[in-house]
Parts: structure tokens; sequence; C-alpha cells
């Protein structure tokens, strides 16, 4: 598009367009099967608050039935999940619309290292999420910091850029004319959701609490991370009986949701 067209269709949207509002934008954005969105800014200018507030929204616009995130929070109904094993397993447990919340993934998704196993998983699990019903928002202060397939504009859908605590300007890869052109929101009111806004989200490969060095662990990480081993492969690659392969694997998955707090302990 030349610098001419440019400007007549930027008046002409101009002129035509009704500026969504920031709930028709967020019911716009997050009627995606699974959009990818990010949240950018300058640290200090609310990104993680306003990441749980899109959260209070979804989930009270019913467009959501679950929420987790490695950020700690105080609200009994959001699930904190700060590994990717644990993740995986929650992406999987139901079918129910659901989102996740990653902060900080310009550090630990860095577009440095995109050969690392934690990047090349997760990008994996983004590949899937429409399967999972998942929808995902990434935090960072530059979106250029995260994982470069993440960003891939086949992927992406959206990115709300903080101007500050209040305003936050949004870039949508929608095709409805309102939303050609950046569009800025003000006024934006904080979250109700109790967090420490100094604490530092953490993500790993693993759950801190789990053994990595039991057999049970192992075989769990065996069928976790390769989505079409069976049991029966993994029984013929360890040369331990199917059965007790099946019974050690189901102990280890109840353990881990018992830990992220899907169940409760008997």
């Amino acid at each position: 598009m030349s610098e001419l067209e440019y400007i007549i269709a930027y008046d002409t949207w101009k002129e035509g367009r009704r500026k969504p509002t920031l709930r028709k934008a967020i019911r716009d954005l997050f009627s995606d099967p699974a959009p990818i969105i990010f949240i950018t800014g300058h640290h200090g200018f609310g990104k993680t608050d306003f990441s749980l507030y899109l959260a209070e929204q979804l989930l009270n616009m019913g467009m959501v039935d679950e929420v987790a995130t490695n950020i700690r929070t105080e609200e009994p109904a959001i699930k904190f999940i700060s590994d990717l094993c644990t993740l995986k397993l929650w992406l999987r447990h139901s079918k129910k619309p659901k989102l996740y919340i990653f902060d900080e993934a310009g550090i630990y998704l860095s577009s440095r290292r995109p050969l690392s196993k934690l990047n090349v998983d997760v990008l994996h699990e983004v590949l899937k999420a429409r399967k999972y019903r998942a929808k995902l928002i990434f935090i960072s202060q530059r979106s250029r910091d995260i994982e470069s397939a993440i960003r891939d504009t086949d992927i992406w859908l959206a990115t709300f850029k903080k101007i500050n605590k209040t305003t936050a300007e949004l870039i949508a890869n929608l095709p409805q004319p309102e939303y050609w052109f950046p569009i800025r929101f003000k006024n934006i009111p904080p979250t109700s959701i109790p967090y420490d806004t100094y604490d530092i989200a953490p993500f790993t490969l693993r759950p801190e609490q789990l053994q990595p060095e039991s057999e049970e662990q192992r075989l769990l990480m065996m069928w976790i991370e390769d989505d079409n081993i069976s049991f029966r492969q993994i029984s013929r690659l360890t040369g331990i009986p199917v059965t007790t392969v099946i019974r050690w694997i189901k102990q280890a998955v109840r353990e881990l949701v018992v830990i992220a707090g899907f169940l409760k302990q008997s």
C-alpha cells in the first residue's frame, strides 16, 4: 500500500468507523477459539494488572470457564501453574474453554534461545491451543523478545501495548474495519484480583515439588513429552511390565494434579 493509499484508507476508516469499547474488543478478540494475545509496555505500566483484568472480564462474560497463570494471586478461582509439565496436564484435563496467562514470556521464551527445550515444547502446545480450547496471553516488555514462531502473524492475533497504568493501545489482526488501525483505550480500571506486583513470576520445565529422579516421574515425563507414545511402547522401551507402567503413571499424574490444585488430597 502506497503512502497516499494508506492516507485515503485511514481517512475513510476514521470517518466511517465506530470505535469499539474495550469490552467489545475483548469479546471480538477472545471469540477466536484459540487467540494468541500479547501485552507489552514499559515496566510499571500495569501489564500484569491488565492481564488479570482481562481474565476477570472473560470469566464474567462467560467466555472462559477456567484461568491459570504463573502469576501468584490470592484468587482461589485462578490456578497457579509455573511449569510446563503441569501446564500440559491442565490444558488436557478438560475440554472447557480456558485462559492461560504467561507472565515474563520474554524471559522464559526468549527469542535468543529459539531451539531451547522450553521454547520448542511451549510452541508445540501453542500450535495445539485450538484443540485444547485454550486462549493464551503472553506478557513481555517487548514483543520481539518472545520466541519468533509465536509472533508469526499466522498465530498472533493482537497486542495490547500499555501506554501507562490506565491506557492501552490495541493492534489487532482482525478483519473488521474498526481494527484496521491502532485503537487507544483510556481509563482502564485496575483488576480486583489481589496479587504482589513485585513478585517475579516463575516458569520451569518441571514442578519443583516432584522428584525427577524417581522411576514414576521418569515414566510420566516420557508419557507427557511425547503425545504419540503409548503405555505399551513405554513398556517396551523400559522393560517394565505394561500394567506397572500404567499404575505408576496414573499415580504420578494424581500426585501432580493434587499439587496443581486440580484435585483435593484424599
